[in-house]
């Protein structure tokens, strides 16, 4: 304790380096301990000089109990270039700021040596550190999309404008059948600016309106009511509609909900059915895991109360192991049930299914591939089940 410390510190992108050590008589430094530790995913993103001033931190922190008390100056030997952006007063954040008091408890010396020479340096490139993603780079906070709303309705005014000012005659003509006004120059339908019969400007108006991110793609209806605010021609109901019609965007991921729907053939029921006489059978699969089941058999009684058992397993269950769930779960309360109503599924086609269902006399309604009308209530019950989860 009597001779002074010396402590070398380097920093990396992702890690802290730091070795203590002591001159001997001779004066030849040897190590007294090694340190190295990766940064947090939030301290990856500290800026240089922050990292140089941690690494210091962390070397002095880890060898506290014998450093805090040293007599002599601690000599820190790190490429301090980068710590001299706290030479002089700076606006420091949170984090430094912690600092400050853990640095007050040492008497220390700072002295320059290259990042090359500098043995802790390999502490600070450990290879088996994670290194985290590089995902900081070539990023843009605010691509220009962004920018373009306000800038193409004003550019989309003076198109809109320059085209009147060319066709005074027809404007002149519509003004006559259609009621509007002449305001500077320019012809207006009420609030309505007037657009000119030019394809390409009427499909920038409806773009502007229903193409951009910030309009997301809305139907006709909210469409031609968007437009009605500010502009206006002749039969642009009808040009809304084919545009909207006619783009991909809408086509390929909105739902038509006024599709028909074929034609319903219900199972006729028994109004003197006890509880889970006739069930209907379905699995819902794909689910993500939760407490190692990533599937739920659904048993629904079809006549009596419509009320729905769910009981978790495995996409792999097969035959055997859904008959045991019905056994264990069902049987006991409600017994054997006189007709069995499901789809094609594998465990419910089985020859063993089959075979046990004729045995103890219970009648089997298998829908037909590709209609699941069949068991439409078993298909409803799952999807509003899907929905709650």
């Amino acid at each position: 304790m009597t001779k002074p410390f010396q402590l070398e510190a380097d920093t990396s992108a992702f890690a802290t380096g730091a070795i203590l050590s002591q001159k001997d008589n001779r004066g030849k430094s040897h190590a007294i301990g090694f340190h190295s530790k990766t940064f947090t995913e939030a301290e990856r993103n500290y800026n240089i000089h922050d990292r140089e001033l941690l690494a210091v931190v962390r070397g002095l922190d880890n060898w506290r109990h014998l450093l805090a008390s040293s007599p002599q100056p601690i000599i820190i030997l790190t490429d301090h270039k980068n710590l001299q952006y706290y030479h002089n007063p700076q606006r420091i954040n949170r984090c430094v700021a912690c600092y400050l008091p853990k640095l007050a408890d040492y008497n220390f010396q700072l002295v320059h040596q290259l990042g090359t020479t500098n043995k802790a340096d390999t502490l600070s490139r450990r290879p088996d550190f994670y290194k985290g993603p590089n995902n900081n780079d070539n990023i843009t906070i605010l691509p220009q999309t962004l920018f373009i709303d306000a800038t193409t309705a004003s550019s989309l005014d003076d198109h809109v404008c320059t085209h009147q000012l060319k066709r005074p005659e027809l404007l002149a003509t519509w003004a006559l059948t259609h009621n509007l006004t002449k305001n500077n120059k320019l012809y207006w339908r009420g609030d309505q600016l007037v657009v000119m019969e030019d394809n390409n400007l009427r499909r920038g108006v409806i773009s502007l309106y229903h193409d951009l991110i910030t309009a997301g793609h809305p139907g006709i209806s909210k469409t031609l009511w968007s437009i009605s605010r500010d502009y206006w021609w002749p039969g642009m109901k009808n040009t809304i509609t084919n545009y909207v019609k006619g783009c991909a965007t809408c086509q390929s991921r909105k739902n038509n909900p006024t599709n028909p729907k074929p034609p319903l053939f219900p199972i006729t029921t028994d109004p003197h059915a006890y509880p889970f006489e006739t069930i209907a059978l379905d699995f819902i699969t794909k689910l993500p895991k939760s407490q190692g089941y990533d599937t739920i058999l659904t048993i629904m009684d079809h006549d009596c109360s419509k009320a729905s058992i769910f009981i978790p397993c495995h996409e792999t269950i097969t035959a055997e192991q859904m008959a045991l769930l019905y056994t264990t779960y069902v049987l006991p309360h409600y017994g054997l049930p006189k007709l069995v109503i499901s789809d094609r599924g594998t465990q419910f086609t089985a020859e063993i299914t089959r075979e046990l269902l004729k045995t103890v006399g219970i009648k089997q309604n298998i829908s037909t591939s590709y209609h699941p009308q069949t068991d439409g209530q078993s298909e409803r019950t799952n999807q509003w089940l899907e929905q709650y989860i």
